[in-house]
């Protein structure tokens, strides 16, 4: 179970765990057969993959459908981007649930304690609207744009 293998990872105090970012179960797999030890399905990654913004615009169902077919192709550890929990106490009880059941064993969730804040995960700044980096970030800029 990859679960377990997970918790084994972190019982190990001297190792440092590697994990490797992957978008779809082809990336995942790659990251597997290049000796990480998990892989991140993270929020930008499937962001870009999507063609939109790392900016709560995908759905909890997206993310965890992308978790589901990384998880079922890879013998390692899927870490999944749950972002806050898409909504309240109820809306993190039901996303933790539907990331066990995408992932099985194989799918840990992250979570982050904060409120949702609807930025680019590219933009500075505690609510990712620093002007200097809003200018930066290819979030900000019509696809085809450039520069």
């Amino acid at each position: 179970m990859a679960s377990s293998l997970l918790r084994s990872l972190f019982a190990e105090n001297d190792k440092l765990i590697i994990v490797g970012g992957a978008h779809d179960a082809l990336g995942a797999r790659l990251v597997m057969e290049s000796g990480y030890d998990a892989v991140w399905a993270g929020g930008l990654e499937l962001s870009c993959s999507q063609g939109v913004p790392d900016a709560g615009v995908l759905t909890m169902t997206e993310m965890a459908r992308a978790t589901h077919l990384m998880a079922r192709s890879v013998r390692i550890p899927v870490v999944s981007d749950c972002d806050c929990g898409f909504g309240d106490i109820d809306g993190v009880i039901r996303t933790v649930k539907r990331f066990e059941a995408a992932g099985a064993e194989a799918a840990s969730r992250w979570i982050e304690a904060r409120r949702p804040i609807r930025g680019c995960s590219l933009r500075t700044g505690p609510s990712g609207t620093d002007s200097r980096a809003r200018r930066r970030c290819p979030c900000s800029r019509p696809l085809g744009s450039g520069g």
